[in-house]
Formats: C-alpha cells, sequence, structure tokens
C-alpha cells in the first residue's frame, strides 16, 4: 500500500501545522534529553526522519556545529526551510536510503503508520555507520482512556470517540500497541539497546496534549469525511476536548535508544 494513500494526517489539511507545533510541544523535552544522553553530537552527520514541523532537525542542527550534517525527510517537507538542514522529500517505507552514512538517526510516530515496520528498521540501521546511534519512538495507544471523576456523559462520548479513532486505524493496518512491540523490533534490526523509557501524562481540558490530540480528531474526522462511519464520534471527540471537566490518560510514548554494533570511525 502507498504511505500516501494510507497515512490520514496529510501535512497540506487545515490545522495541520498547529498539529504538529502541538506534537513537538508535548514529545521536544523529553526527545532532546534522550538525544543528549549520547554526548557531544558536534561533527556528526544526523538523519531526522519525518521530521514534521522540524523543531528536533533544527535542535540537531545547532548541535553539530560546522564539520556535522543533518538531514531532515518528510513525504510532505512543506514545513520545513530552515537554512542550517537539508530537507529531502522522501517516503522512508518505499525509498531507499544510504548505506552506512549517519551517525545519529531519529524517528517519532512514523513506523505506526507504516505497512512493515520491520524492515523500515532494518533500512534506517543500515544506514546507520559502525557505531552510530538510532532513537526511535512510538505509540502505545492502550493507555489512552478517560478518568473515571470526569462527568458521565463526557465519559461516554470521549470513550465512544477513542474507540472509534482505534477502531478506524486498526482497519486501517495499524498496530495500536506498537511502542509495546519497539524494544524487540530494535533488537531483531540488529541494534543494541542502550535505554528504552516510558512517558505517559495525566492530561486536562486547554492542555498542549489536548490540543493536539483535538487537531489530531478534527484531521481524522475531515480525512473520513461527513457522513462516513466513525465521522459523528470523532467530531464529538474533538468538542470533548474542549471540555473543562475532563481528565484523562495520554497514550504512552515508548522510547528506545540503541546503536549499531562496531567501533565509530575516529573524527577528524
Amino acid at each position: 500500500m502507498n504511505t500516501a494513500t494510507k497515512y490520514l494526517y496529510s501535512n497540506a489539511q487545515v490545522g495541520a501545522r498547529a498539529r504538529l507545533t502541538a506534537l513537538e510541544q508535548i514529545e521536544d523535552k523529553n526527545t532532546i534529553a534522550l538525544l543528549g544522553e549520547l554526548g557531544s553530537l558536534d561533527g556528526l552527520d544526523c538523519l531526522e526522519i519525518g521530521a514534521g514541523a522540524g523543531s528536533i532537525a533544527e535542535w540537531l542542527s545547532g548541535q553539530v556545529g560546522d564539520a556535522g550534517s543533518v538531514t531532515a525527510t518528510d513525504i510532505e517537507p512543506v514545513y520545513l526551510s530552515n537554512a542550517t538542514y537539508s530537507v529531502l522529500r522522501h517516503d522512508i517505507s518505499t525509498e531507499k536510503l544510504p548505506r552506512e552514512n549517519f551517525d545519529v538517526a531519529h524517528i517519532r510516530h512514523v513506523l505506526i503508520h507504516l505497512d512493515d515496520p520491520t524492515s523500515v528498521l532494518g533500512k534506517i540501521a543500515a544506514s546507520l555507520k559502525p557505531g552510530g546511534a538510532l532513537l526511535v519512538e512510538e505509540s502505545d495507544l492502550s493507555s489512552w482512556r478517560v478518568w473515571p471523576g470526569s462527568p458521565a456523559k463526557l465519559q461516554e462520548e470521549f470513550s465512544a470517540g477513542v474507540d472509534t479513532v482505534l477502531r478506524t486505524y486498526e482497519q486501517r493496518g495499524m498496530n495500536i500497541t506498537l511502542g509495546r512491540a519497539l524494544p524487540q523490533l530494535v533488537h531483531d534490526a540488529g541494534l543494541i539497546i542502550g535505554q528504552r523509557k516510558d512517558f505517559r501524562r495525566v492530561v486536562a481540558a486547554g492542555s498542549p496534549e489536548a490540543g493536539y490530540q483535538r487537531e489530531t480528531a478534527i484531521q481524522l474526522s475531515e480525512a473520513l469525511g461527513a457522513g462516513q462511519p466513525g465521522f459523528e464520534e470523532i467530531s464529538r471527540l474533538a468538542e470533548c476536548l474542549l471540555d473543562p471537566g475532563l481528565t484523562y490518560t495520554s497514550r504512552t510514548t515508548v522510547s528506545v535508544l540503541a546503536r549499531k554494533p562496531g567501533r565509530p570511525a575516529a573524527r577528524n
């Protein structure tokens, strides 16, 4: 299946930039902390896959110095315009990467949308130099649940909306608990795991997380279209995310930091 036809959240949709920016507000702090575990990135060649609005590519470009490089890829790189990194329109599921070309690679919330995440991880591993590092981050959506203290009607509508979103994902072949399998997938790609961290949050309406989920629900309902199965439930979910009485537990982001076997080449 062509990734472009399967993916539900086109960057061309109204609200896409707001959704990507909200995701950065939620995730970047933890992503940057994990990348910081690698030590100095000065002089390294870095790959950012599915770069979205570009915040991590921009951060990396500030770390690699004049001797390093950052390549930011996206299937729709409409928000990637920073002059300090290279931009590549690229479908990671179908297109090649150069072998043993990068010291560091990062991919976040992309694999869940792909038909064959195992082969994609293998492709990324092959693109790393010996001793190179990969940070991969993915979702386990099973923890996305309303708190019982929220008003009963709100609980009912929120839960129906979440169930519809997850069912829609599964109908399109997405593994909604992919994050749980991530350590094994990384191991199977031939990489040595150094760290695994799980992040989930308690979320209230009006927060960046709720804003992100609202934009996600709106984009999904638009992708389905009015009158289609699930449209009404997901539209009501978007409205629930504005209700000050709502509290819920977020999805879990599973982050795995790993290295390719081998000794890194000496830096000049």
